[in-house]
């Protein structure tokens, strides 16, 4: 960093990019030594339109980086555009094709041996009750279109534009580094390494895993409100299908915990609170609704959810430690 810190807006976003891009490259080894296909490689090997534009996109990317190791500088709009780029490069480039690799490799240290305990922490923690009954009045007073468009719409849009948003518009560089750690932390920590840990399939699987109907009362009470052949139904049966029949169709691998898509709604929940009330208040709201859906649909245990939600709040507080800790080292870098 240089004594007036004019580097400090676009290490971070570098950083980020080349962390990604190495862990893009683990993934291809992984896929080798497993013999599955890496989606994004294959598309560039089956040569065509989409690979040259995979090509491309991917060698734009190199390129970028390289100008952003040059540059390093860069204070203000300018600056943090060019980390927006980098930024977006690896995440829609690098970070979700490996984490489909992964994600769709999660059962493959321990097998899905965890649902049982994850089904009891669930009754233990809601006092006797598996988490559904607790839920399900509550989701109830929701329009269900609202569940969807919440769980599936505006969560693929906030996870994917988060950090390149924050990035971009964010003056502030301390809040803006604490979401890239937090949006790693979300899919790679919790998405991948938990994941793979304590690898579970969730409630709406629990039957087709263990043999046991556990579950068959939520099932009985779902069918009135989520029809069989709704979107949410059609994608939970193509899911295990894709599993059952090792298809290995990108997308389709099953994780319940730690829930995603919690995680990355506690995120967006911390960093809006951070800016501000109201923001945070519609960050509090947008967390409840995705935990609320997350448990409605069966997709997860309300104890996937909990977890994820306390270890985002961690890595945020940590982050802000580190951040506060070092604003007096480049103060003082500043004045010298």
């Amino acid at each position: 960093m240089t004594t007036d810190g004019r580097r400090a807006p676009m290490t971070v976003p570098v950083i980020f990019n080349l962390g990604l891009a190495a862990y893009f490259l683990l993934t291809v080894a992984l896929s080798a030594l497993a013999g599955t296909e890496h989606g994004i490689l294959s598309m560039m090997l089956r040569g065509g339109r989409d690979g040259v534009l995979v090509a491309l996109l991917l060698a734009l990317s190199v390129l970028l980086t390289l100008y952003g190791l040059r540059r390093r500088g860069g204070a203000g709009v300018a600056g943090r555009l060019l980390g927006a780029v980098l930024v977006g490069a690896a995440v829609w480039l690098y970070l979700i094709p490996a984490f489909a690799v992964v994600k769709a490799m999660v059962p493959l240290p321990l097998g899905y041996w965890a649902d049982p305990l994850f089904a009891e922490l669930d009754r233990l923690v809601h006092l006797g009750h598996d988490a559904w009954r607790v839920y399900w009045p509550l989701a109830t007073q929701v329009p269900f279109q609202v569940h969807f468009i919440g769980y599936h719409f505006a969560w693929t849009v906030l996870a994917l534009s988060l950090p390149v948003l924050a990035t971009a518009f964010d003056p502030d560089i301390g809040r803006r580094n604490r979401v890239l750690v937090g949006y790693l932390f979300v899919w790679i920590g919790l998405g991948n390494l938990l994941a793979a840990l304590f690898a579970s399939v969730g409630p709406v699987y629990y039957a087709d895993l263990t043999g046991i109907a556990r579950y068959a009362d939520y099932e009985a009470v779902r069918e009135a409100v989520v029809p069989a052949d709704g979107a949410v139904r059609r994608l939970q049966t193509m899911m295990w299908e894709n599993w059952e029949e090792r298809t290995g169709r990108v997308g389709f691998a099953i994780s319940a915990f730690p829930s995603v898509h919690v995680g990355m709604a506690a995120l967006v929940m911390v960093y809006l609170v951070a800016i501000s009330r109201l923001t945070g208040l519609i960050g509090i709201g947008y967390l409840a609704l995705t935990q609320l859906t997350s448990v409605s649909y069966g997709w997860h245990y309300a104890v996937d959810g909990y977890a994820s939600i306390a270890l985002v709040v961690l890595v945020w507080w940590a982050s802000g430690r580190i951040v506060t800790r070092s604003r007096p080292r480049v103060a003082a870098a500043q004045a010298d």
